[in-house]
C-alpha cells in the first residue's frame, strides 16, 4: 500500500530531538513495514549549542527621527537584540546620492547619518555595497533600485566602494550588492555571469 510522505516538525527548542526521532523511524522502516524499536530521548540533554546571532538591516523608514518616546523605546529594544547591524550605502534609509555625476565630489551625509545610528546602537556593523549612483547604472536613474552597474562603470563603482571602506574604518564587513538586483537572468535561472560585478 502506497504511503504519502509527511513533513511534520514541531516549532520550538525541542524540534532537534523530534527530527532525530523522525529520522530513526525512517531508517528503521522497510517499505511500509516498520521494525520494532525503542527510542529513548532526554529533552534535557544538550547535543549541540546554536551560534545564532540576531541582527537588523536598517531600511528606508527613518524611525530614529520620529516621536521622542517611540524612538527611545525602539532604541532600547534594538540595543538589546541587534548584535549585528547592516545598512545599504545608497537607498534604504541612506537617502543621498553618493556621487551625483562622474568626477563630482562624494556626498556622504546620508550614509554618515545611518552609520552614526549604527554606532549609537552598538554591536558589529556591516555595509551592503548597493546600490549605485544613477550615472553608473544601465538605466542612468539614481533611484532605480532594481538596476545593475553598467559594465563600463564597474571600476567607478569599485573606486566608490573603496572610498566608503576607507571612510568608515570601524566597519570591517561588507556585503557585495544585494539580492542580485539587475544581475538576475530568468532564462538561465541563475545570475548573469557574463557582465558587470560577477565578471570582476
Amino acid at each position: 500500500m502506497a504511503q504519502t510522505p509527511m513533513n511534520i516538525c514541531p516549532a520550538g527548542a525541542r524540534a532537534g530531538w523530534f527530527n532525530r526521532l523522525a529520522l530513526a523511524m525512517v531508517l528503521l522502516s522497510t517499505g511500509s513495514v516498520f521494525q520494532a524499536a525503542t527510542v529513548s530521548i532526554d529533552p534535557n540533554e544538550v547535543v549541540a549549542a546554536s551560534s545564532l546571532r540576531l541582527g537588523v538591516t536598517h531600511t528606508g523608514t527613518s524611525w530614529e527621527k520620529g516621536d521622542a518616546a517611540a524612538v527611545a523605546r525602539a532604541t532600547s529594544l534594538l540595543k538589546s537584540v541587534a548584535g549585528l547591524q547592516n545598512q545599504s550605502i545608497m537607498g534604504w534609509g541612506a537617502g543621498r546620492v553618493l556621487q551625483p555625476a562622474a568626477g563630482a565630489g562624494l556626498d556622504f551625509s546620508g550614509l554618515d547619518s545611518r552609520v552614526g545610528l549604527m554606532r549609537s546602537l552598538g554591536g558589529e556593523m556591516a555595509l551592503t555595497l548597493c546600490t549605485a549612483p544613477g550615472w553608473m547604472k544601465t538605466s542612468g536613474r539614481d533611484w532605480n533600485m532594481e538596476d545593475r552597474v553598467a559594465d563600463e562603470h564597474v571600476a567607478d563603482f569599485a573606486h566608490l566602494c573603496r572610498a566608503i571602506a576607507q571612510r568608515y574604518t570601524d566597519i570591517h564587513d561588507f556585503v557585495i550588492w544585494n539580492e542580485m538586483k539587475g544581475y538576475w537572468n530568468n532564462s538561465m535561472v541563475n545570475s548573469d555571469g557574463s557582465s558587470g560585478l560577477n565578471s570582476t
